[in-house]
């Protein structure tokens, strides 16, 4: 149960009162940010949903999207039409259930034991950092996702978990405040170095497995899947560098926006349960916890979407949108659109009810040709019910999210959360848990 380590509720109570303001953010201050200044906001739920999926008229600015952030180029976040189309085929197939089941139960299960285990068998109460426990429970499903080569050691997760970190930084770059060439620059500086130390290993591997199946010597049924070797198949010339930045991509994704919508998850459940006492027996109800997520990443998606306008619009609100105005769909404010989810919309429900078509996390993952195509590794292909088990593929967020709850954690009004300074996303820079039983 959620917080076996505190005395009191009481306590709990004004442990959350001194932090939940975090998840705010700072929203007056976005159009502050040059690349969106000028752009025509949209706030409206019906409006954000009938610009994703016009996809052929409201584009990504694919050349102002690298020039801030150059790792993104020739990947599937930024390329569009018939390239993305095809891109995205190719790599559905490592989305699959089968694929995430094995994922989840062959690589997963294992992470989180060998790193909860010890936290589970805690006499006595131990602060943990929790960002650390998270990533290093997804890096081995995303080493296995993309194909990369551990060697074994703890050093070896220790630098590709350092790499993450940098890397998600720098994929932030957008909404830094002042001057982000510094971050641009480090961000290459980084990208050289991982290519070098972890991701020159795994292409040599795959490109050897390959080579052997073009040579008739390895099925295709034997070859291995994950992202690098499946690149290798089907991208013409082969290019190391565009598989390098997508491979970079997807370590942000399935890595760090997924330890980010643990950690969010888990400090608003942490509030939800002080309030709502009678909900703590549905902590360990799958269904619930998918549904806390949901709510989390609703309530913390990515600031927003820039797009710009190839043709003149008429959206059925009657808003006009001319060709060549820049159109910046504001997430967090289209997520907590009224009309569509409720009077209380801006605060956590794990209960709130949606009408059918909306997501009941909004467009925390995106929308359109471009949402997130790992969504389904983050919290399933299924919506959860009472009758989940963990012999169900239910979700990364959603498992971990569901062994930290059964272990009971306790969020300290001593040492809060803390958010990253000098940006305009939402990143938790710091985020301890107290685990471990008392005899309270």
């Amino acid at each position: 149960m959620i917080g076996k380590p505190v005395s009191n509720v009481n306590s709990m109570r004004k442990a959350v009162s001194r932090w939940a303001g975090l998840a705010g953010g700072r929203r007056e201050d976005l159009r502050e940010l040059k690349h969106i200044a000028d752009a025509e906001t949209v706030t409206r739920y019906d409006e954000a949903s009938e610009l994703l999926l016009r996809a052929r008229e409201l584009r990504i600015d694919k050349d102002a999207d690298i020039a801030m952030m150059p790792l993104k180029a020739d990947t599937l976040t930024v390329i569009f039409s018939d390239d993305h189309t095809q891109r995205r085929r190719i790599e559905n197939s490592l989305f699959t259930r089968a694929a995430l089941e094995r994922l989840e139960f062959d690589v997963l299960n294992d992470a989180l034991d060998g790193r909860l285990a010890p936290v589970e068998s805690l006499t006595r109460p131990e602060k943990l950092d929790l960002l650390q426990l998270a990533r290093f429970c997804l890096l081995p499903v995303t080493a296995r996702l993309v194909g990369l080569c551990p060697d074994g050691s703890d050093q070896w997760w220790t630098e590709l978990s350092e790499y993450v970190r940098q890397f998600a930084t720098a994929a932030a770059v957008q909404w830094k405040e002042g001057d982000a060439s510094e971050v641009r620059e480090q961000s290459l500086a980084v990208a050289q170095r991982f290519d070098r130390g972890i991701f020159d290993t795994a292409w040599r591997t795959c490109l050897e497995r390959v080579n052997e199946h073009d040579a008739g010597r390895i099925a295709r049924e034997d070859l291995p899947s994950n992202l690098i070797t499946l690149l290798l198949l089907h991208l013409p010339g082969r290019p190391r560098d565009v598989v390098l930045r997508e491979v970079i991509l997807y370590l942000l994704a399935s890595t760090d926006s997924s330890t980010m919508a643990i950690a969010s998850t888990l400090r608003h459940l942490h509030e939800w349960i002080s309030h709502h006492p009678g909900d703590v027996s549905q902590t360990q109800d799958f269904g619930f916890l998918q549904r806390c997520v949901f709510e989390a990443i609703r309530l913390h998606p990515p600031p927003g979407l820039t797009r710009t306008a190839y043709n003149d619009l008429v959206l059925g609100s009657g808003r006009r949108i001319r060709a060549g105005q820049k159109v910046f769909i504001d997430i967090p404010a289209v997520n907590r659109d009224q009309a569509v989810f409720g009077p209380d919309a801006a605060s956590f429900n794990p209960h709130r009810e949606v009408r059918k078509g909306v997501q009941p996390y909004g467009f925390g993952f995106g929308g359109g040709a471009h949402k997130c195509i790992g969504r389904p590794l983050a919290v399933s292909h299924d919506r959860h019910g009472p009758g989940t088990t963990p012999a169900d593929h239910t979700g990364a967020v959603v498992r971990i999210v569901h062994r930290i709850a059964s272990m009971g954690y306790l969020i300290d009004d001593a040492d809060p959360p803390a958010l990253r300074a000098g940006w305009r996303q939402e990143r938790y820079e710091r985020f301890n848990i107290t685990v471990g039983r008392t005899a309270a």
